[in-house]
């Protein structure tokens, strides 16, 4: 297992460091830290990482661009972004991003991301590809919480951020499948890990909100 940490603040790398070795239980077989973007492109030209956590905010060359010159060559390891702003959400999905972190953040923020178990530290983790204003996302299926209509758009929320582009509920189901996803309503899509509990016909999710269950289907539904 290889993670990197490129952030170039030396004290916030060194606080991560600790975070994932509590997380491991223990260091991990090889970690590096880089403190700017170019050192990095640098020392990874011939490797490949497993993880790699990339700040935004870095001296020359920011975090995003690096990360595009890694997906050109062919780079494949996991990638997630911090950042102290969550403006730039929106364009992480546009690098092939596993996650958004905004500092600052918790070891107990760190652990929820790594839970979810989008594959960084496991299989590799299948993706959804979206298209917004030409551009293609991919965006990593487990970091999705729930998909909901509105209007001629979908819109597709993953914590903080949500992402709208015109497509089909119908279609993105097919590509998501069955096995952590369900559909109770012609409306919403569900990631299973977001739903509380079910109660009076509906599904309490996590964030409170309540999505009402198909009558028709209610009894396949339950038994899922």
């Amino acid at each position: 297992m290889r993670i990197l940490i490129c952030d170039d603040s030396l004290e916030d790398a060194e606080v991560l460091s600790s975070m994932l070795s509590s997380y491991l239980c223990g260091q991990p077989e090889e970690l590096i830290i880089y403190t700017s973007g170019e050192d990095l492109l640098e020392g990874e030209k011939d490797h490949e990482f497993t993880l790699l956590f990339l700040d935004i905010y870095l001296k020359e060359m920011d975090g995003i661009r690096v990360a595009r010159e890694l997906r050109r060559r062919g780079k494949k390891g996991a990638v997630i972004l911090t950042s102290c702003n969550s403006a730039f959400g929106p364009q992480s999905y546009e690098v092939g991003a596993a996650w958004y972190l905004t500092k600052p953040f918790s070891y107990e923020d760190l652990a929820r991301v790594l839970d979810r178990g989008f594959g960084c530290l496991q299989e590799e983790e299948p993706y959804l590809k979206l298209l917004k204003n030409g551009a293609e996302l991919s965006i990593p299926a487990d970091s999705i919480d729930y998909i909901e209509t509105e209007g001629r758009q979908v819109a597709v929320h993953m914590g903080p951020e949500t992402i709208k582009v015109y497509d089909s509920l119908e279609r993105l189901y097919k590509l998501l499948g069955e096995e952590k996803f369900i559909r109770p309503h012609r409306s919403y899509i569900l990631h299973m890990d977001f739903i509380d509990c079910m109660k009076e016909g509906q599904f309490c999710l996590r964030n409170g909100e309540r999505v009402s269950i198909n009558r028709r289907n209610r009894k396949k539904i339950r038994e899922i």
